[in-house]
């Protein structure tokens, strides 16, 4: 019985006949055929996002990734990032506008859907059987320049939040000498919540510097990212220890230093060609594909 050759075969033929003499007869134009699309995936390296989450194992239109996102829209969303403003001290009227200045700053960073804070909360309690409902902390706190005004203020403050089950202890510390700013990023359905986490937390890292204030940042997304930012950080170390054992390797068990030579191109090639190609199809840096560097390192360096 003879078998039916595939329909495509002699394309395939013809391709691999030009390849080799392409190979044997014009190598010139094949090592710039190399270069061009070395240098084209070099450039399009350069539009990699990374995206620190791990939604990345899901399809971006799984019904399971949206699912998930509209859940934790409806119910909860344990991806806060939570800013703490350390005063060092038991807060003072100056500490209140602070806490307005920083609130009004991370407003403006991108992802961030809303913040909690004593300057955006309102308190509900009983007044004459009546349910009062008003902002603990007015919202003009430099239009104040009366200082029994601000006094009685901060009276009034420190009684609502004296034993509040919600705001003492959780938006500020029970020795009052911390502020807590609670950041609520966007879910967006069809969107990894990693890259959000990214900008939130980028974005507060930001605010705290240009702001120049005492403060720590946490919350699951900042210890993400953290992590990441380790990962990214031992990946290029241990990266570029590979490079240099390999390299050594094979000056010493090449003859020719044009092995050498050779060796290096497929390692430098393979990772534009890798890293491009990510840029290129808009495909983000994820812990998964973060590896490839060093699986495509080994594979040059063995058929090299």
């Amino acid at each position: 019985m003879t078998r039916t050759p595939p329909r495509n075969s002699a394309f395939w033929n013809r391709l691999v006949r030009s390849l080799q003499w392409l190979i044997s007869e014009r190598p010139g134009a094949l090592v710039v055929l190399f270069l061009v699309i070395a240098i084209g995936c070099a450039l399009s390296a350069s539009r990699i996002s990374i995206e620190p989450g791990l939604e990345y194992c899901l399809l971006e239109h799984d019904p399971e990734r949206q699912r998930n996102q509209e859940i934790k829209r409806e119910f909860a969303n344990d991806e806060v990032v939570v800013v703490g403003l350390d005063l060092g001290r038991p807060y003072q009227w100056e500490d209140l506008e602070l806490l307005a200045e920083v609130v009004a700053a991370l407003e403006g960073v991108p992802g961030v859907d809303r913040i909690v804070a004593l300057t955006t909360v309102e308190d509900i309690r009983d007044r004459d059987g009546w349910l009062e409902s008003s902002t603990l902390i007015p919202e003009a706190l430099e239009s104040i320049r009366d200082e029994d005004e601000r006094r009685r203020v901060l009276e009034q403050l420190a009684e609502r939040l004296s034993g509040h089950p919600i705001f003492d202890g959780h938006l500020v510390s029970s020795d009052r000498t911390a502020f807590a700013v609670i950041l609520y990023p966007e879910l967006l359905v069809g969107h990894t919540s990693g890259w959000i986490n990214l900008q939130v937390v980028v974005g507060a890292e930001q605010v705290v510097a240009d702001l120049d204030v005492d403060a720590w940042i946490g919350g699951y997304p900042a210890a993400e990212v953290d992590s990441t930012r380790i990962a990214l950080h031992d990946l290029t170390v241990l990266t570029a220890l590979a490079l240099a054992v390999i390299l050594g390797l094979a000056a010493l068990l090449q003859r020719h230093w044009a092995g050498l030579v050779l060796v290096l191109v497929l390692i430098v090639w393979t990772e534009a060609l890798a890293l491009g190609w990510l840029g290129l199809v808009g495909a983000p840096l994820t812990g998964v594909t973060a590896l490839l560097p060093t699986i495509l390192v080994a594979t040059a360096t063995t058929y090299g």
